[in-house]
């Protein structure tokens, strides 16, 4: 694409989950003569489901959302390197891509899902609908810690307040989040005992080895180990 376009639209519907959490989203993303991101989020087929099995979930009566605004101008650079890597053509499935109102589709769908999913957080880290994404590693009984903060609005991250490159981070958040987390053997305290521990914002300290594992059950201590021998 010679020149940059007006006017990107991104629509899919997710109707491969099952209520509660079957969704679909719509991006309007205006490039020319300003830039300016419009997202909205729907859910549906609720009808069959009390408000009781829908809090059980972690979901509450209404999560449809509508927002509009601006993001910092290294989305807007982002969005025009997508955009560069698309195919005009339609494809069939409920992803929907335009560039002024022409059907586009990406023939690199887990890049394209993963910069969708980076320019959701990214809408609800500016709206405070989300804080930035913070990790926390401890080694003990040496008492060494890792805080690991990650800014998809501003597209940076750090450890120890040391930027890291945003590739490199977005890898070692690939290699964390694909382990198994179990909630119910992790730690409501901060840990005491020797080990590793990780704390992924939500109140849990996890075990490694213990209560978050590899997904083919080898030893990921020496994972973690590494990472406090890199950035320590």
């Amino acid at each position: 694409m010679k020149q940059t376009p007006r006017k990107i639209g991104i629509r899919n519907d997710l109707d491969h989950l099952p209520p509660p959490y079957c969704y679909r989203y719509e991006f309007d993303i205006q490039l020319q003569p300003s830039f300016s991101v419009r997202f909205s989020v729907e859910y549906y087929d609720r009808d069959d489901i009390s408000v009781e099995e829908i809090e059980a979930e972690g979901f509450s009566e209404n999560d449809d959302f509508e927002w509009e605004g601006s993001l910092p101008e290294i989305w807007e650079k982002r969005v025009e390197n997508i955009v560069k890597e698309l195919k005009k053509g339609d494809k069939k499935g409920n992803l929907k891509i335009t560039i002024d109102k022409e059907g586009y589709f990406s023939s690199d769908l887990e890049n394209f899902d993963s910069f969708v999913q980076e320019l959701i957080q990214a809408v609800y880290e500016s709206c405070g609908k989300q804080n930035k994404l913070t990790l926390e590693l401890i080694k003990l009984p040496e008492n060494k810690k890792l805080n690991y903060e990650i800014s998809f609005l501003q597209l940076e991250a750090s450890i120890n307040d040391q930027k890291i490159d945003w590739i490199k981070s977005h890898k070692l958040l690939e290699d964390i989040f694909s382990m198994d987390f179990d909630p119910f053997n992790a730690l409501t305290k901060e840990p005491t005992k020797k080990g590793i521990y990780l704390n992924t914002g939500d109140s849990l300290w996890y075990k490694v080895d213990s209560s978050v594992k590899s997904t083919n059950g080898k030893s990921v201590y020496n994972y973690f180990d590494n990472l406090f021998k890199e950035f320590l």
